[in-house]
């Protein structure tokens, strides 16, 4: 007999090689590779395995101190049990095999494993959809147990041998310590026989210590707690992930200890497991547990118990139109169940009447048969049950959506007309409509098409007109929140055609563009997990402590609007309407690119609910807009039909004190007499009610020339008369000082304290700037092993210094009102919300940062700076002894070699703050020594000026 050694090679070859795809080739991979065939799953696996690349391209290695607190979890015990149910991917196959699509010897049938066990494949196949097995998802993510113990362990608990004892002895003695129950049942303390222990309560044992405490000792109470449970030795065999032997505590119930052996199988019973105890059998069923009918009886483990998991028993499905399809196990091999428990397994029917069921049944030959029913059938091993429904059709209905108290379905018999859908007295809507116009979508009598109708619903609620229903109609009622996203910024954005400034994506856009979209969508993501890795870091190590991510929130805020815009399909109707036909016919829906771009609550306002769910409605309800602008308490776009002035102006919140009726600019509008493209019109000599605004017309309320400031000032401190007053437009520092009848005798001008709301607003963001670069910085020092701590515990702590920073908006300005009368160029001109405080006369300079003993010193004319800072206790070990700086009292702030050559060494003057900043060395591994400085500038500063207001 010869060999062929080359076919033998050849074949081995063959088997390795596929042995090795199998092995190496992940699931989708091996899945996507027998696509060819079925294009549909084939382009649909594709797409989950690129999601699934990308996904994993965009995560970052994370700290090894996250992978320390991982390997501690594993070696602690706690692993979690393996999932039953099927994720998204493994679904999809699942369905493909169910519809006949692909073969159970198909490799992407590898995907689901244990997941999609023999008998669901059987009735999935017969049904044509996945029906799970029922109740097996009890195990799904159930903790193992580790011997440690949580909560309060009973005085009925019996200790046994291994059990670990924490003792206090509080008196004559004074101790506390653990000690183990010994093998021979006792426990050895210090200065005491052995106690027994073993088979006793934790209350017996509690009682007998104290009772050998008094005997030997006297005057001392003793308290004892469970420090660790035991762990016993039981058994778990039949269907379970991991049969054999197992470790698990003494508190462990029969549920716990099959979660330990990783579960049952969806090949085992649920219904009939059995604990064997010595001689005797206990029957389980986690039927009754799951639903709630009885608990499982009050077991726990003993040494020696055996737990046997048997194959499933008995099957029956129930499938269809119903709340939760499931397979249900029988409780013994010639048990049934009626129609009416099958149906509350499957949580009954969705639709409560007209509903037919079916049986799917095998004959005596093994055939599939099937059949209609009765009430009272009794279902058996193999049966199946097909819930569908009876009819589809809806007739003699109209509906009533939006904003509305209860949307839905009406009967047309009794809604036959617009006013009985509304309501008395509108009583169908709810608070706050917008009754100018409301969409009534009805069908064409002509070419039977849908198409959109306006009204105005508050000439119909008026009863001066209605209009009668017909068969499907659909009366949409808006609200003002969704007139308001007419004027919101996504709208706006789409009308004037600005691409950057808002982002759709569908399956009109070509490559180019869904790359960019993608890869905007990926920075934005890589941001994020950044953000949350900055987050974890802090929360493992404290040294962050609860600290806002503005860049996180940031980050979360354009995500949000970007996927409301993505999900809004009457912006995707619009975005398409501009681009194909252009925005001259919502050009009356434009408002000014410099209205636009302010920041007001309508910029981030998410698609309203009807826009969404009516892809045109957006675009129609446009197409009837006028523009109200100018001195109304609420300008903006607001579509009618066509309206007397009055109501226009009353939606709008009603004109402001500041409009001025004699100039008010109309364009392309009509009223009861000659027309014309624009006019202005003195509304003093005409009625609002007798003006008739028409869609596509612009109105501007002019304001009344004024000289008054938008608001009030605040003057305090060492004045006459402090308080707050009203200042006109262009009035001065000196005016003001004046108004409050000058200074007093011990005012200090020199150190006056100018507060700005707009300096406080740039203050403020200059400070979250820093802190999203700081936040940054701390993002990258986490993946870089070469920061030590010390750096990463100084660059947190600065960061939390920073979101807790006041902007105080300190101006330096000139308030003596001999030099601004001499130099009134130096005269600041004041803003509505400016304060100016006076302060006493100081006899203190205050040394502030990093020395001794930080504090306000003594004013001594002739002291330098270098005395100032030894009065205080001389410079900490941190300190920057180059960059000290002093604050004058006027806010200004003067390098210490600057102020010496200045002023001379003799001169501080009182009322001054001298800051020695923290070395910046530590941050220069963050390349941030510039922006910490500024921010030690920055606080110094802002505490000088609180410190003035708060010592005066």
């Amino acid at each position: 007999m010869t060999f062929n050694h080359k076919k033998i090679y050849q074949i081995l070859l063959s088997k390795i090689s596929i042995l090795a795809v199998v092995l190496i080739l992940s699931p989708v991979e091996i899945a996507k590779s027998q696509s060819s065939v079925d294009s549909t799953l084939g382009s649909l696996l594709q797409s989950i395995d690129q999601i699934s690349r990308d996904t994993r391209n965009n995560i970052l290695p994370a700290p090894n101190v996250l992978d320390s607190v991982r390997n501690n979890s594993k070696s602690s015990g706690t692993l979690t049990g393996a999932e039953t149910r099927l994720n998204s991917t493994e679904s999809i196959i699942a369905s493909a095999f169910c519809k006949g699509e692909i073969k159970k010897e198909d490799p992407r049938m590898l995907l689901l494993k244990d997941k999609f066990s023999i008998v669901e494949q059987d009735f999935c196949k017969r049904s044509g959809s996945v029906i799970p097995l029922y109740g097996y998802d009890i195990f799904d993510g159930r903790l193992r147990s580790s011997g440690l113990t949580t909560g309060e362990i009973n005085d009925d608990y019996i200790i046994g041998i291994g059990d670990t004892l924490v003792y206090t002895f509080v008196g004559a003695l004074s101790n506390t310590a653990s000690v183990v129950v010994n093998t021979q049942g006792s426990v050895v303390l210090e200065k005491l026989p052995p106690i027994p222990a073993a088979g006793k309560t934790l209350g017996e044992f509690k009682k007998l210590l104290q009772e050998q405490i008094n005997l030997y000792f006297g005057a001392t109470e003793s308290y004892v707690s469970i420090g660790r449970i035991r762990e016993i030795s039981v058994i778990v065999t039949g269907e379970v992930k991991t049969p054999g032997q197992h470790r698990v505590t003494a508190l462990s119930s029969i549920l716990d200890t099959i979660a330990v052996a990783g579960g049952v199988k969806k090949t085992g019973s649920l219904r009939r497991i059995k604990l064997k105890r010595n001689k005797k059998i206990i029957d389980i069923d986690l039927y009754n547990l799951i639903q709630g009918v009885s608990n499982l009886p009050k077991i726990s483990m003993k040494e020696g118990d055996q737990i046997i998991v048997p194959t499933i028993g008995p099957v029956v499905g129930i499938v269809g139109d119903i709340k939760r399809p499931a397979l249900i196990e029988l409780s013994s091999d010639d048990s049934s169940i009626d129609l009416e428990s099958l149906l509350k397994f499957g949580g009954r029917e969705i639709r409560p009447r007209g509903n037919i069921y079916t049986l799917s049944t095998f004959d005596e030959n093994g055939s599939q048969s099937v059949k209609s029913i009765e009430s009272s059938y009794n279902f058996m091993d193999g049966d199946l049950l097909v819930v569908s429904r009876g009819r589809e059709s809806v007739v003699g209905g109209v509906w009533l959506t939006g904003h509305v108290s209860i949307p839905g379905r009406r009967v047309l018999n009794i809604n036959n007309k617009v006013s009985s859908l509304l309501g008395d007295n509108a009583a169908n809507l709810k608070r706050n409509p917008y009754l100018l116009f409301a969409v009534l979508e009805t069908v064409d009598s002509n070419t039977k098409s849908r198409r959109f109708f306006g009204l105005d619903l508050q000439r119909i609620l008026s009863k001066q007109e209605d209009f009668r229903l017909i068969d499907g109609d659909n009366l949409i009622v808006l609200s003002k929140k969704d007139i308001d996203f007419l004027s919101s910024d996504r709208v706006q954005s789409i009308l004037i055609q600005n691409k950057d400034s808002i982002t759709i994506n569908n399956s009109s856009q070509n490559t180019n563009n869904q790359s960019t979209t993608f890869n905007q969508n990926s920075s934005i993501t890589s941001v994020a997990v950044l953000s949350d890795l900055a987050n974890k870091v802090s929360g493992l190590t404290g040294s962050l402590g609860n600290i806002p991510d503005n860049q996180n929130q940031q980050v979360q805020v354009n995500q949000k609007q970007e996927t409301e815009t993505l999900n809004c399909n009457s912006l995707i109707e619009l975005r398409n309407l501009v681009k194909d036909f252009g925005a001259k016919r919502f050009s009356n829906a434009i408002i000014s690119t410099a209205l636009t771009s302010k920041q007001t609550s309508l910029s981030n306002l998410s698609c309203p609910k009807v826009f969404d769910e009516n892809p045109g409605l957006l675009a129609y309800v446009l197409e009837y807009a006028v523009l109200i602008l100018g001195e109304v308490r609420e300008p903006g776009i607001y579509p009618i039909t066509e309206v007397p002035m009055a109501s226009l102006v009353s939606v709008a919140g009603g004109l402001t004190r500041d409009a001025d009726l004699t100039r008010t600019e109309m364009s392309n509008f009509a009223v009861k007499g000659p027309t014309d493209a624009r006019q202005l019109l003195n509304l003093t000599n005409i009625s609002l009610n007798d003006i008739f605004v028409k869609p596509a017309d612009v109105i501007r309320f002019s304001s009344k020339p004024s000289l008054r400031g938008s608001g009030p000032v605040v003057v305090s401190g060492a004045v006459a008369q402090p308080g707050t007053y009203q200042i006109r437009s262009g009035e001065r520092v000196s005016e003001l000082i004046q108004r409050a009848g000058g200074l007093t005798n011990i005012a200090y001008p020199y150190g006056a304290v100018f507060l700005r709301e707009s300096i406080a607003k740039a203050e403020k963001d200059a400070l979250i700037r820093l802190t999203r670069e700081l936040n940054a910085a701390l993002v990258a020092a986490a993946t870089n092993r070469r920061v030590d701590a010390e750096s990463i515990a100084a660059l947190s702590g600065l960061a939390r210094t920073l979101n807790t920073a006041p902007a105080t908006g300190r101006m330096v300005i000139e308030a003596d009102p001999t030099v601004l009368i001499s130099k009134p160029e130096l005269d600041v001109i004041l803003e509505p919300g400016d304060l100016l405080f006076i302060p006493r006369r100081p006899s203190s300079v205050l040394v502030t940062g990093d020395v001794l003993n930080p504090g306000a010193m003594q004013f001594f004319p002739g002291k330098s700076v270098g005395e100032y800072i030894n009065s205080a206790g001389g410079y900490q070990r941190s300190a920057d002894k180059n960059k000290v700086f002093v604050v004058l009292p006027n806010g200004s702030a003067q390098p210490a070699g600057n102020f010496f050559f200045q002023y001379a060494e003799a001169q501080v003057p009182p009322g001054s703050t001298v800051v020695v900043p923290k070395d910046a060395t530590p941050f220069d591994a963050f390349n941030l020594t510039r922006e910490v400085s500024q921010v030690f500038s920055q606080l110094a500063v802002a505490a000088a000026a609180l410190k003035v207001i708060a010592g005066n």
